[in-house]
């Protein structure tokens, strides 16, 4: 059940208000104008038949029936697509009850519906009928659409007392019914006609014996058919004749019992032969009727049953409601209009000449603006004149124009019913105008005076007439419509406006000059033969993809859309498609794809999207992309063009200042260059989308590198107030996963082409369908719905000769009739045969250009190959031609490029090549891609090393693998510099000098990540190499020190430290190595329950620490403040931190700035400043997952747990800590799991579970014993006593655990255990009814709490001595309460987030404190 509201796309999900056999029904509403929100009813598919194709199949039908339909007797359906998956339709909210539900109030009060109120419903609904059987197609051929359900369900009656058809879930137009549709019985049994019943074929006339049901119950007073057995009512359908109505209803007057009688004839040629002379035979009987029922009448009926609207706003409410909310502060500077060109529909309205004046067409205007609203258009203007709307304000693609002119068709369409007795004439043009954005709702458009009089006047002139469409407009539309001869029309009103501004005609001008009438729809135009793939059966999800763009443009809120899909299923045919249809210079595109070749090179596909948009060529320099950047009217462009060609690797044009572009490669920690570089795009992103809508298309997200891929989840995870659309490809895995499970991501799932696509996608290619349709059967029924293995089949037909081009040459035509079809296993096997195929000279070239890559440089290509590049480019042209590879245009200036069309014919052209071949061929990739004019080391070496690796040359992919690991290092790309490493320390030969370094780096990755068993061997292999070389051998044994320490290995680690100190004295001039020992020592004292030792070994080693170490002064400042705050001194601790932390974020050192943050939350927590804390311990998480260190992750989860536990948000506290034990498992750090499983038994005692408490706190207090830790052992067994005495009341458990921790903590000397156990004993000794016991108990415990001991829940303590105290000594028991509660009060006043207050107020300890008080 979904939470209301529900944001569901550009709709509001307000109120459930039904469910139907396949679909829940909900209120909604969407914003359609500045503050203005249209209250619409939205029908989602249920989640329970979703996967059900029939279901599906229903409901697109219903979408594609409904959405053409324009009747005031018809629910209008203005949209439908969808959303996460859903389906869904948007239909018109219809505020009364169905004709079923009207009938019951009717029946309760013991009334019956009067005889005239009965014809006159079965009027309007057959008003309705005969609109919808009537319908034709372009071309004027009969749809021949049926309900097939109608029924007092599907009859709504308006409290404004309209009648109105829904629901066309089971409609069925003639081009869609099956033969296995025929055998379908679809509908309510009762109303069924007997051949639907008979599941025989039906047409319009079984409408009209389900209306002849309807209208003989209202009539007669009771229903029909009725049983609970279906099979049994089913039968009594197909076989019982309904009595003649005057026999069971003998009111009823003869004229109307015989229209009914003949309604509901067995035998269908019996019937009224159409809806329309039904309505004919019921007008005539209502105009003799008496009284006469018009809307009016039907109301005051309706209202009278029906006393209040189920829909009614609150009071404060209109219909429509204004909200005065949002604001433009995300735009930069105050918004201004920006020009566009937006499709204009006027329609004039003028009363017919031989007419009586007629009265306002109210009806008319009604439809007008849901046929606005449907086709997302602008009412502009709506009066007695006429009305305007404007198309494409919002997003202008290439359906615009058609989408305005059938609004403009279903305009004169709908005129002749909903306007009689007025003529119409209809115009469209397009025209250059303002369009300012507006918040919240669609963007205004300036139609000035002259303009709305020059198309006032134009459609004036073909009142009744054809559509105009005015100048290259009609152009645009030519290839799907006919146009006759354009006529000229005089531009008086823009003459007069030229005279005024010196003779300059205004921009609209030559755009009206002229327009032609429309004549009908061009002959059908099909696709030519084979190439890229036609896009079939993607219709759904092409239309949700512009719907996100649009809203994302509409609420200046970004969207983002993933499309999942196998190989060869389509994903880059529906993205191509989309991205085709967007207006040029409409919207700013910047394209991106995940290639294999460049899978390792970090930021790779960002670098080349920026590489794309600004065009970079050879000759790029800075100043080009400032004079882009100016062009596209961003701020600040030339320092922003300065920092981007630096990243980009371009010369900088002399004079330009770039003073922040060393900041980004010049910060010495790896993650602060990363999210400077990151910052730079998101900046250059932001600064694209304040003038325009922007569009972010990655591809091939399966081929990402890591680092691109964690800064595009980023971006993901966070809202973004811009108009701007992210769409990302993928095939299904975990980085598909990955993207899909964030909030607000909209997966789309492409699964295999169904049947009647896949027959189009081949029967558009052939120039006769008809003839094509044998073949077509036999290719689908051995390929299956992938788009791409159907056309390898037809490609491999064409090499074979079974098809061919057809005479004129744009199509084909079969040429082998019973030619045997062989379609290899699977669509892999199909492009090798493509391939295989392939004349010699094209071969060799695929082979060349599938070691190259993806996308490859055709100059590179031909220096591959050792021939001239004149000489390839015949070939490349026929395997272009064929479909095989594409040549996009290239930047000026830049190299020349080709690319494989699909991925997978990539990955089978690179599964072809022979070893030996292959091996020949990378060598000399590697050779030429080093010696480009544009190479940059690092960043160009990863393909580099890659080729020499598969060329079995290791000894040539050391170097370049090592530039490129380190060059990812610097942007903190670990993923992509631990590939690198480890394929350069493979290719290295025993001693080479490289391999030390390597290690080193390789090492501290596996730290980061917690690979502890993977960290131990390069240890290992770090002592090997340093054997012999004193300094080496110090550095080696420290990082093995720090590696014990990470795994809570104490007793090795102490070993190991008296080993590395007597080695570190031997060094000469050991001062450096001294301060790292000192940092060492301080973190292994403090690990044995030595601060004092530990913060002595700190100082010492600051003392010896150069001060240009900034990385060691930090670590060792950070020893000094741990040292402090283990022995309790906050404040000192305090200070020392925020030291730890300023020199962090001078030196750049990211990481370090994280555990600064984490040690000032600690202590925050420790002062019970909580809303401190957990922003301290957020801070230092999110670096922590920039970074990728699983282990300091942990520990920042570890630690917002506890403070959640500490505020009474035991839930999310469970939440936390489970993620962190997670991760400490993974990693193995037995003192971070030791702290998290005792924090997780205090989370089960707190929620009441004490069998959960025991086993963790019993498990906890045995991993402390096991490793010496006393303090968390005893913390274990306090909490564990506590547990027992809150949970079970008492008892000898809770005793014996409390004195045996008593015991020990005040042997070992720690107040905090002492403290909880002398709690938990006076408790005990207040139920035993010993308060003198009691009293001095926890007058100890109070002592310690003063003294610093139980920071937490030390208050307990004071609250409960208060209580004790009570009755003798009320004097200081109220001082105790009092202080009890101030320290409450504080931690309270101290939260401010909402949810935090609301947690901790919700704890009962804390509740009794305060009321205490």
């Amino acid at each position: 059940m979904l939470s209301l509201p529900h944001s569901f796309g550009r709709y509001t999900l307000t109120r459930r208000i039904g469910e139907g056999g396949m679909a829940d029904v909900y209120l909604a509403e969407a914003i359609v104008a500045e503050g203005l929100k249209k209250r619409v009813v939205i029908k989602k598919i249920r989640a329970d038949v979703a996967d059900q194709p029939e279901f599906m199949r229903m409901f697109v039908a219903e979408a594609e029936i409904a959405l053409g339909l324009n009747h005031a007797n018809i629910v209008q359906v203005f949209d439908f697509g969808q959303v996460h998956g859903d389906f869904y339709l948007a239909m018109e909210l219809v505020e009364g009850a169905d004709l079923m539900r009207l009938g019951q109030l009717v029946h309760e009060r013991g009334d019956r519906v009067p005889i005239v109120v009965a014809a006159y419903v079965a009027h309007q609904v057959v008003a309705g009928l005969a609109y919808a059987h009537g319908k034709r197609d372009d071309f004027g051929r009969p749809l021949g659409i049926v309900h097939r359900d109608i029924s007092p369900h599907n009859i709504m009656l308006s409290l404004a007392g309209t009648v109105k058809i829904l629901d066309f879930g089971i409609a069925r137009t003639r081009t869609q019914v099956r033969p296995e549709d025929d055998n379908t019985i679809q509908g309510k049994i009762a109303y069924m006609s007997p051949e639907q019943a008979l599941g025989r074929p039906v047409d319009a006339r079984s409408d009209i014996y389900s209306l002849g049901v309807v209208l003989w119950e209202l009539l007669a007073g009771e229903l029909v058919f009725r049983d609970s057995d279906r099979r049994k009512a089913l039968e009594q359908v197909r076989t019982r004749p309904l009595p003649p109505i005057r026999r069971v209803a003998p009111a009823v007057p003869e004229e109307l019992a015989a229209i009914v009688d003949r309604a509901l004839a067995r035998d269908p040629a019996e019937r009224w032969d159409s809806a329309r002379a039904l309505q004919s035979a019921l007008a005539a009987f209502l105009h003799r009727a008496d009284p006469v029922v018009d809307d009016e009448v039907l109301s005051a009926f309706v209202a009278r049953y029906v006393p209040e609207n189920p829909f009614a706003l609150p009071a404060r409410d209109g219909e429509v409601t204004r909200e005065l909310e949002g604001s433009l502060s995300q735009i930069a500077g105050p918004a201004r209009p920006e020009v566009r060109r937006v499709v204009l529909l006027k329609a004039a309205l003028a009363p017919a000449p031989t007419a009586e004046a007629p009265p306002e067409p109210q009806r008319f205007f009604a439809l007008a603006r849901d046929i606005a609203y449907k086709r997302d258009a602008q009412v502009c203007e709506l009066g007695p004149r006429g009305l305007l709307l404007a198309f494409g304000t919002v997003l202008d693609t290439d359906e615009t124009a058609d989408v305005a002119l059938r609004a403009a068709l279903a305009l004169r369409e709908a005129a002749g019913e909903a306007a009689p007795g007025m003529q119409l004439g209809v115009v469209l043009a397009a025209a250059p105008l303002p369009v300012l954005p507006v918040p919240d709702g669609p963007p205004d458009v300036e139609i000035g005076h002259d303009l709305r009089r020059q198309l006032q006047a134009m459609a004036a002139r073909v009142l009744d007439g054809p559509v105009l469409v005015a100048g290259e407009l009609a152009a645009r539309l030519s290839s799907t419509w006919r146009f006759g001869q354009p006529r000229t029309f005089e531009l008086e009103r823009a003459r007069k406006s030229a005279d005024q501004t010196g003779g300059v005609l205004p921009p609209w001008a030559s755009a009206l000059a002229e327009a032609a009438p429309l004549l009908g729809p061009a002959d059908d135009a099909r696709a030519a033969g084979p190439g890229r793939l036609p896009l079939v059966g993607r219709e759904l999800e092409l239309k949700l993809l512009r719907d996100s763009f649009a809203e994302a443009i509409r609420a200046r809120s970004a969207r983002a859309v993933v499309l999942v899909g196998g190989p060869g299923i389509g994903k880059r045919a529906l993205l191509d498609r989309f991205l085709a249809s967007l207006p040029r210079g409409g919207c700013v595109v910047l394209r991106g794809r995940g290639q294999w070749r460049r899978r390792n090179v970090s930021l790779g596909v960002f670098l080349e999207m920026l590489r794309q948009f600004f065009e970079v060529g050879a000759d790029t320099t800075a100043q080009d992309l400032e004079s882009r950047l100016v062009a596209e009217r961003v701020v600040g462009a030339g320092e922003l063009a300065g920092t981007l060609a630096h990243a980009l690797g371009l010369p900088l044009a002399p004079g330009l200042s770039i003073q922040d572009s060393e900041a980004i490669f010049g910060a010495p920690d790896p993650q602060a260059r990363r999210d400077r570089l990151w910052r730079l795009i998101r900046r250059l992103i932001r600064a694209l989308a304040q003038r325009r809508p922007v569009l972010i298309a990655i591809e091939d997200l399966h081929f990402l590198d890591e680092h691109s891929l964690s800064l595009l989840r980023e971006w993901l995870a966070q809202p973004h107030s811009l108009p701007l659309l992210g769409v990302t490809t993928a095939r299904p895995g975990p980085r598909a996963d990955a993207v899909r499970e964030l909030p607000g991501v909209q997966t789309v799932e492409l699964r295999e082409l169904d049947d009647q696509a896949r027959r189009e996608l081949i029967v558009r290619r052939f120039e006769d369908p008809a003839d094509a349709a044998e073949l077509a059967e036999a290719i689908v029924a051995r390929t299956g719905g992938n788009p791409l293995f159907i056309e390898e089949t037809l490609a491999d037909l064409l090499r074979r000769g079974v098809i061919g081009p057809s005479a004129q040459g744009r199509q084909l035509g079969v040429r082998q009739r019973g030619a045997k079809i062989e379609v290899p296993p699977s669509v892999e096997d199909a492009m090798r045969a493509r391939l295989d195929a392939l004349p010699p000279d094209e071969r060799a070239l695929i082979d060349g250009a599938a070691v190259l890559g993806m996308s490859f440089r055709t100059g590179e290509l031909a220096a591959l190959l050792a021939r001239p590049a004149a000489e390839i480019e015949a070939p490349l042209a026929a395997l272009t031609d064929a479909g095989v590879l594409e040549r996009p245009l290239p930047p000026a200036g830049a190299p020349r490029t080709a690319r494989f069309a699909t991925v997978s014919l990539h990955e089978v052209a690179r599964a072809n090549l022979s070893p030996g071949a292959a091996e020949r061929a990378h060598a000399r990739a590697a050779e030429i891609k080093a010696t480009r004019p544009d190479y940059r080391p690092g960043r160009d070496d990863g393909p580099i090393a890659d080729h020499w690796a598969q060329a079995h040359r290791p000894d040539m992919a050391i170097a370049p693998a090592l530039r490129a690991a380190r060059d990812a290092r610097d942007v903190a790309g670990n993923v992509e510099a631990y590939y690198y490493l480890s394929l350069a320390l493979r290719s290295m030969r025993p001693g080479d000098v490289r391999a030390w370094d390597a290690l080193r780096e390789r090492e501290a990755i596996l730290a980061a990540w917690g690979r502890r068993r993977a960290q131990g061997a390069d240890l290992r292999a770090l002592l090997r190499l340093a054997a012999g070389d004193p300094e080496r051998e110090v550095l080696a044994l420290g990082r093995l020190l720090r590696f014990y320490l990470d795994c809570g290995r104490t007793g090795r680690a102490e070993q190991l430290f008296r080993r590395l100190a007597e080695q570190t004295g031997a060094l000469p001039g050991p001062g450096p190595h001294r301060a790292a020992l000192g940092e060492l020592g301080s973190a292994l004292m403090l690990a044995r329950g030595r601060p004092d030792e530990a913060e002595r070994l700190a100082a010492e080693g600051l003392r010896h620490c150069p001060e240009s170490a900034s990385a060691l002064r930090c670590r060792l400042t950070a020893a000094l403040g741990r040292a402090q705050f283990a022995d309790g001194r906050l404040a000192d601790a305090t200070a020392s931190f925020e030291a730890t932390l300023r020199l962090a974020r001078e030196a750049g050192l990211l990481r370090l700035e994280g555990e600064a943050l984490n040690s000032l939350g600690e202590v925050a927590g420790r002062s019970t400043r909580y809303q401190e804390a957990v922003d301290r311990f957020r801070a230092a998480l999110q670096i922590d997952r920039d970074l990728g260190d699983r282990a300091a992750t942990g520990t920042k989860l570890a630690n917002l747990g506890i403070v959640y536990t500490a505020i009474g948000l035991y839930r999310r506290a469970e939440r936390y800590l489970r993620k962190a034990l997670e991760l400490h498992e993974a990693i193995g750090h037995p003192g971070l799991l030791n702290e998290v499983v005792a924090n997780l038994g205090e989370v089960s005692a707190e929620l009441g579970d004490l069998q959960a408490a025991r086993s963790l706190l019993l498990q906890a207090a045995e991993m402390a014993a096991a490793r010496g830790d006393a303090r968390i052992e005893l913390r274990a067994r306090a909490r564990l006593a506590r547990a027992v005495l809150d949970i079970e009341g008492g008892g000898a458990e809770a005793g014996a655990l409390a004195e045996a921790v008593l015991a020990r903590a005040r042997a070992l000397g720690l107040r905090s255990a002492t403290c909880r156990a002398y709690h938990v004993l006076s408790r005990l000794a207040e139920q035993a009814g010993d308060l003198d016991r009691a009293v001095a108990l926890e007058t100890e415990a109070v002592a310690l709490v003063r003294a610093g001991a139980a920071p937490v829940d030390g208050v307990l303590s004071i609250h409960h001595l208060g209580r004790l105290l009570a009755a003798d000594h009320p004097a200081e028991s109220a001082a105790l309460l009092a202080e009890a509660a101030a320290a409450v009060r504080a931690r309270l006043e101290g939260l401010r987030d909402d949810d935090l207050r609301r947690g901790y107020l919700a704890q009962a300890k804390v509740r009794e404190i305060l009321a205490a008080a």
